[in-house]
């Protein structure tokens, strides 16, 4: 199968798309069960890329990196599918378990992320005209681990040491974060146009391309204002740079690196002992369900004794 169909790169381009979905729908589910019977990995990843542009929650705005984790996952359960003896198009419900109990050793995340490569392939298979009904549809992974244990944010004095660390363009990465709430991509793209010193506030544009308007702390509007502005993104420099950025910083600092996202964790954490209230936490996170927002109002083991030690301060006497 040669030409677009067999394109090596996961984009949502309307070539990508026009290659497939153009075709006769006998001679689509034709390729595609060509596709699925050979593992033609080049083919199979421009039908998921032309499936996802045409019915992703995204579409054609779906990000490369995006793609680029559903094809992760895809080639693992075509791998599994390969070892199985197993086409992709022909899984069922009972085979689609196994895949997921084959991911045992996995951590959550991991197995969410090639559970989802798996159901987006046999979607985009079905789209194509093969296969019947979703056999991942009751197989969902199942994380023992409390929302709230996974947060894991950065206690003050960790932020401390942070910042004491940083130069100019780190302090204001971490404190983008760490006050401001951003994620990882929004300290990104952030640009200088999205930054109001008047107003202290932040304009970002969050998941599903969503805009905001998000409060600003005085030190983090102190520590923009000592970069150079210009006309461009706040810090210029790519996600892979920023976490290599402050991996480095956690190591001079003395801090056990947990990942630039537990920045935002520490802001939702410190604002709801500060405020004790959800709303605003889901106000400032951005987070479209005030469920989100609940992990940050787990009592943290100080706060847990020193609730059980009140006991004895406001019960009866012996």
């Amino acid at each position: 199968m040669a030409g677009p169909l067999a394109l090596r790169t996961p984009q949502t381009s309307p070539e990508v798309i026009e290659a497939w979905a153009d075709l006769p729908s006998d001679v689509r589910k034709r390729r595609a069960a060509e596709a699925s019977q050979r593992d033609d990995r080049p083919s199979l990843r421009s039908l998921l890329a032309a499936y996802i542009g045409l019915h992703g929650r995204r579409g054609t705005d779906t990000s490369p990196r995006t793609l680029d984790t559903y094809w992760q996952g895809t080639q693992h359960f075509l791998g599994w599918c390969g070892r199985s003896g197993v086409k992709p198009h022909q899984v069922d419900e009972g085979e689609a378990r196994r895949f997921l109990a084959s991911l045992a050793d996995k951590s959550a995340k991991s197995r969410q992320v090639y559970l989802t490569g798996a159901r987006s392939m046999v979607t985009a298979l079905r789209w194509a005209g093969l296969g019947l009904g979703d056999p991942f549809a009751s197989v969902k992974v199942i994380d023992p681990t409390p929302r709230e244990e996974k947060a894991d944010p950065y206690t003050v004095a960790e932020l401390q040491r942070l910042l004491a660390a940083s130069d100019a363009r780190e302090r204001a990465m971490v404190l983008l974060a760490a006050d401001g709430g951003l994620r990882l991509a929004e300290v990104v793209s952030l640009t200088w146009a999205g930054v109001d010193f008047h107003r202290k506030q932040l304009t970002v544009e969050g998941k599903g391309g969503k805009r905001a308007k998000v409060a600003s702390t005085d030190r983090l509007v102190k520590a923009l204002k000592a970069l150079d502005e210009g006309g461009g993104p706040v810090l210029g420099v790519s996600r892979r740079r920023v976490q290599q950025l402050f991996d480095r910083l956690c190591v001079r600092a003395g801090v056990e690196p947990r990942g630039f996202h537990a920045l935002r964790h520490s802001c939702g954490t410190r604002l709801y002992h500060t405020t004790r209230d959800l709303l605003v936490v889901q106000r400032h996170l951005r987070h479209s369900s005030a469920r989100t927002s609940e992990i940050y109002a787990h009592l943290s083991a100080v706060d847990y004794q020193k609730a059980v030690a009140a006991l004895e301060r406001n019960g009866a006497g012996d």
